[in-house]
Formats: C-alpha cells, sequence, structure tokens
C-alpha cells in the first residue's frame, strides 16, 4: 500500500511537471508571436520611413510635381522613376492593408476604417495627378480588390486636375 501511494504522489509530481512544462511553452509561443508582430510593425515603418527619405533624396519631388504642371512634357525616364515610386507606394498600401486585417501595425483611432483613411488622405498625392490615375489604370490589375474600390470611389469624386488647384491654393496662401 505505500509503495503504490509512493508512485501514485510520483505520477501526480510527474504530472504537474508536465502541466508546468506546456504553461511555459505556450508562454514563449506568446512571447515570440508579440516578438514577430513587433517586427512586422517595424518592418512597416521602416518602408514607410524609406519612402519619405526617398522623396527628399532624390528629384521625385520635382518630378511628381512636373507630373501636376506638365505631364505630357515627362521624359521616360521621369515616367520610370515616377511608375517605381509609385509601385512602392501601392506595396507599402497594400501591406499596411494586410497587417491591419492581421490586427498588426498602427494602432487607428477608428480602427475599422484607420488603412482606408490613410490611402485616402495620400490620395491627392500619389493618385489624384492624371499620371497618377494614367498609372492607376495601368497597373490595377495586381492591386488588391479592396483597395481599387476604395480608389475608383476617390477617382470618381475628384477632378482629375485637382492636385493643381491644391497647389495654386497653396501658392495663394504664401
Amino acid at each position: 500500500m505505500r509503495k503504490s501511494s509512493w508512485i501514485d504522489g510520483l505520477q501526480l509530481f510527474a504530472s504537474l511537471g508536465v502541466l508546468t512544462g506546456l504553461i511555459l511553452v505556450a508562454y514563449e509561443i506568446r512571447q515570440n508571436s508579440d516578438l514577430a508582430e513587433a517586427d512586422s510593425v517595424r518592418a512597416m515603418l521602416v518602408g514607410w520611413q524609406q519612402i519619405s527619405y526617398s522623396e527628399y533624396e532624390t528629384d521625385i519631388v520635382s518630378i511628381q510635381v512636373k507630373s501636376i504642371e506638365d505631364p505630357e512634357n515627362l521624359t521616360a525616364a521621369e515616367i520610370g522613376k515616377l511608375s517605381a515610386w509609385l509601385t512602392v507606394i501601392m506595396n507599402q498600401y497594400m501591406l499596411t492593408f494586410s497587417m491591419h486585417e492581421r490586427n498588426l501595425g498602427y494602432n487607428y483611432e477608428d480602427m475599422d476604417n484607420g488603412p482606408e483613411m490613410e490611402l485616402v488622405s495620400g490620395f491627392e498625392f500619389y493618385f489624384g495627378t492624371r499620371f497618377g490615375r494614367a498609372w492607376y489604370m495601368e497597373n490595377r490589375n495586381w492591386i488588391d480588390s479592396e483597395i481599387i474600390e476604395i480608389l475608383d470611389r476617390e477617382m470618381e469624386a475628384t477632378p482629375p486636375q485637382f492636385s493643381v488647384s491644391y497647389i495654386e491654393r497653396i501658392r495663394s496662401r504664401l
């Protein structure tokens, strides 16, 4: 009888050890998941930061302004630069939407519409120009349908030369 209760005690102790081990493994998995999430957010923010830096380190801003003021006279090289730049911008927007669907990324005040608000706020500068619209129409076959729906709605509501009037309004305030 004594030997049986001693064995039962050891089995109980071993079971508690296994249970404790499983709890620790679950905790480690959760920590790794949190680290992966933080790394994803950091990568997204670095992507946006690199886009911002590229706007100022190259002549992309002057090319963008030319695409607003005089799009017919863009050179092939300028069209190539703007196309590459808009491709990077669009990939970053698609990443933002994808991360938002997985509850990763920015902590928007309006959690349901955060990425959409971000896309709409950048619409005028990136896709509100005649060049931006032309680029979008040529590239919409690889863009996520949710983003297409938003951009189509914005394009319908915004005149194609809205960016020109925006620049004129800014100049008038100087």
